[in-house]
């Protein structure tokens, strides 16, 4: 006849509970601070600034990309500009010419640093994710096309770094899995899941 240790049972059964009630109350937390994170992104005045200026350039991926020709270009005037005053000192149109560039480069900096600012805090939400601090459903909802989007139509200009500058070879790379797993509808990756430690670290009482 078997003997039933009902001590062991029960301290496993006060052990599943435990670890369910810490599991549920992590899960709670992880959607707290995404709801809390989506708020502070929605009411941060120079994260807005700079997604309306990057939405400007997100109406089409090439106006992204033509910040890298716009900076070779610009580099190329300003050194030839440079060239020119050092051969005529007395050029009386250099003053000209060079606050119109002036105005060009800050105006290049400014698309630049709207860009950089809208990859960063989608990749720090990415890197949230993969880590349990935010929660994957709650971003899913909230943001999924406009995720998607913003990898989609910056690719182009985060594979020039990538492939230009070995500095740069993984960058933006969390953006890139969470847009791939959110695109559940693309041929290439029909219901793509998020990897298993996404999935799984919904669970851990850490």
């Amino acid at each position: 006849m078997v003997e039933w240790d009902w001590g062991a049972i029960a301290t496993l059964g006060g052990a599943s509970v435990a670890y369910f009630a810490l599991a549920s109350q992590r899960a709670l937390m992880r959607k707290g601070n995404t709801l809390q994170q989506i708020a502070s992104m929605e009411t941060d005045r120079d994260y807005l600034q700079a997604r309306a200026r990057y939405a400007k350039l997100e109406r089409h991926e090439l106006k992204i990309m033509d910040l890298v020709a716009r900076k070779v270009s610009l580099e190329q005037r300003e050194a030839a500009e440079a060239e020119r005053q050092r051969d005529q000192a007395e050029d009386k149109g250099h003053a000209d010419r060079a606050k119109a560039l002036a105005d060009e480069r800050a105006e290049l900096v400014a698309d630049a640093m709207a860009v950089t600012t809208t990859l960063n805090a989608f990749e720090m939400i990415a890197v949230g994710i993969r880590h349990g601090v935010y929660d994957y459903a709650t971003w899913r909802i909230w943001a999924k096309t406009s995720t998607i989007a913003t990898w989609q139509n910056s690719k182009p200009y985060i594979m020039h770094f990538r492939t230009t500058d070995v500095r740069y070879s993984r960058l933006f790379v969390e953006l890139e899995a969470l847009a791939d797993w959110l695109d559940e509808d693309s041929h290439e990756n029909k219901r793509k899941k998020p990897p298993m430690y996404v999935r799984w670290v919904n669970w851990l009482p850490l």
